[in-house]
């Protein structure tokens, strides 16, 4: 009896175990067909919640670092991708063709200046001629219209002397006449006097046609001065004769000079300029972003490189964002400023945050669909997430 009550004990108790086995399996079981359930059950909350997008990791600025003037590609010191600080050398440039047209456009400026120095002197030269015909000229004048020319006055007392002499003559004429009348004298003694009166006449008459012949000779004379100085202005930009000791305008020739010389310097100046672009120190290209990646570089080393064609390009990383399509059926729940979460493909482990910035005014069609682009700022960029990188977008609704 104590045998078989130790049996069924121990038959009991494997019984009591079976059951056990076979409950935490299927209890088992059950939890693990309640899992996918409750997995499901999240992610169609997530879509509730949030539009599903793909992306592309894209940088808002890119700045194409181009040389608008003659140089040498001699040393290329960065490559396709490399990552640049502000002021780091991206290139060395021989400058050797540059800096002789500068030094030729410097001696033409030169030679242009020479080249107004003289003929601002031959027009000194002519300024002073002009000034002095005018005071001759006006002196002239001035001795003609007074009667206080030499000449003139000479002459002035020449006439009085023969117009005195002749009316002494033709009082003695009158007196002899009646002396003749009277028989006191004869014809032929009349007659030298009458020949006396009449000489003494014409030598007055003479007299007087010398001194109108010698104002229109002198009048004539001031008109031909006039003439020439007129001929001189008419080579200069001024008729300000008041003024002309002071201030004569210049002749075209001279203003063609200046004009020249202004837009040499005005060429001289830009040249110089692009020597001072903040891309350049010295002789070598520098970029000018503080947080870089050089791409599409168009040279090697020993190339000339043209105004037409770029050196390379340069992203901006810190204008980092995200280029995305949204299916045309979701747009309607994209908002402005609404949360996005990004995830990498490269690493999806990795997540950041960010928002939607921009909505595109029109849809674009591609491989059949059509979509709406859209642009999404990056909150928390890092060194990871590069340009050109493919990302999956979780845009909210909310």
């Amino acid at each position: 009896m104590a045998v078989m009550k130790k049996t069924n004990i121990k038959v009991a108790a494997l019984l009591l175990a079976v059951l056990f086995t076979i409950s935490a399996a299927f209890m088992s079981g059950c939890s693990k067909k309640e899992a996918p359930v409750a997995e499901a059950n999240a992610n169609t909350d997530k879509k509730d919640q949030y539009i599903e997008a793909f992306g592309t990791v894209a940088v808002k600025q890119v700045k194409s670092i181009t040389i608008d003037f003659p140089a040498r590609l001699v040393e290329l010191a960065v490559s396709d991708g490399q990552r640049v600080k502000q002021g780091e050398v991206l290139a060395v440039l021989g400058l050797e063709e540059y800096n002789k047209q500068l030094e030729l456009k410097e001696k033409e400026l030169s030679i242009v200046k020479l080249e107004l120095e003289k003929s601002l002197n031959v027009l000194l030269g002519e300024k002073n001629d002009i000034k002095r015909i005018l005071d001759s000229t006006a002196a002239k004048k001035e001795l003609l219209t007074s009667g206080s020319d030499p000449e003139l006055k000479k002459l002035q007392g020449n006439l009085k002397v023969a117009e005195e002499a002749y009316k002494a003559a033709q009082d003695a004429l009158i007196k002899k006449q009646a002396e003749h009348e009277k028989g006191e004298i004869s014809a032929e003694q009349l007659e030298h006097f009458i020949k006396d009166a009449a000489a003494r006449s014409k030598a007055a008459e003479d007299t007087r046609l010398t001194i109108e012949s010698v104002k229109l000779s002198k009048q004539a004379e001031i008109s031909q001065l006039q003439a020439h100085i007129d001929q001189k202005l008419s080579l200069l930009d001024s008729t300000d004769v008041k003024n002309l000791d002071v201030k004569a305008k210049e002749a075209a020739s001279i203003k063609i000079i200046r004009e020249r010389i202004s837009i040499i310097e005005t060429e001289l100046q830009a040249m110089r300029e692009k020597l001072n672009s903040s891309l350049l120190k010295g002789s070598s290209v520098v970029a000018d972003t503080e947080n870089g990646i050089v791409y599409e570089i168009a040279y090697i080393e020993g190339d000339i490189l043209s105004p037409s064609r770029k050196l390379c390009s340069i992203m901006n990383l810190d204008t980092i964002l995200i280029e995305a399509k949204v299916p045309e059926e979701f747009i309607n729940s994209v908002k402005l400023n609404a949360a996005v979460e990004i995830i990498p493909l490269a690493d999806r482990s990795k997540s950041y945050s960010g928002k939607v910035s921009a909505i595109a005014g029109r849809a674009v069609q591609q491989n059949g669909e059509t979509s709406v682009p859209v642009q999404i700022t990056v909150d928390n960029p890092d060194d990871f997430l590069l340009p050109g990188f493919n990302v999956d977008l979780f845009i909210s609704k909310l």
